[in-house]
């Protein structure tokens, strides 16, 4: 329980865990959205293969730009963009405006956004925590990790079936800003600086 000692760590996690749910969430939430506008499987598929595309693609540009950013920034940054994202297809899906090239958008900007924050979250964990603690906080991170996306894709299947797609990706963004507050609750996250 040493790692969670560190204010950093908890704030960092506490935002790693809600990403994670948030992601558990988003996946299952779109294929209800995609279907609903749509009502393509193949379309479903297309949907989340440009979250993950977003992902893998910009893997190395992560990188490059956690080492040219400020840690916090990224992080922030990571987060707010795939809350905006949330709430741009929020608002498409409770108006009747969504079609697939916008979900399609919208999901390449959260994988974009996710991998932003995971690379400066991995960054800024190796950067800040002392390396005698690093592999207890790597093991509560997979365990948190792991514990919150099936969780999130459970809660949102019975959301999305009882209140629709659109409602349930308003409480994705609401949960991506809790993130963003969680991630800034700690003073030394709000400090964090490339090295």
């Amino acid at each position: 329980m040493a790692p969670l000692r560190h204010g950093a760590f908890r704030a960092l996690a506490a935002g790693r865990i809600l990403m994670f749910l948030g992601n558990g969430l988003a996946s299952v939430a779109l294929a209800f959205a995609v279907l609903d506008v749509t009502g393509s499987l193949a379309a479903v598929g297309l949907v989340v293969g440009a979250r993950s595309v977003a992902n893998v693609a910009l893997l190395l540009l992560g990188g490059v730009i956690a080492d040219r950013v400020s840690r916090s920034l990224v992080l922030r940054g990571g987060c707010a963009a795939a809350a905006a994202s949330q709430v741009l297809l929020a608002l498409a899906l409770l108006t009747g405006f969504a079609t697939l090239p916008l979900l399609f958008a919208a999901m390449f900007l959260a994988g974009v956004a996710v991998e932003q924050f995971s690379v400066a979250w991995e960054v800024s964990v190796q950067e800040n925590i002392p390396a005698g603690k690093l592999s207890r906080v790597y093991s509560y991170d997979a365990l948190g990790s792991f514990v919150a996306m099936p969780v999130g894709r459970v809660a949102v299947t019975l959301l999305a079936a009882s209140v629709g797609p659109g409602r349930s990706i308003v409480l994705l963004a609401c949960l991506t800003l809790t993130a963003i507050l969680a991630a800034l609750c700690a003073p030394s996250v709000r400090a964090l600086r490339r090295r």
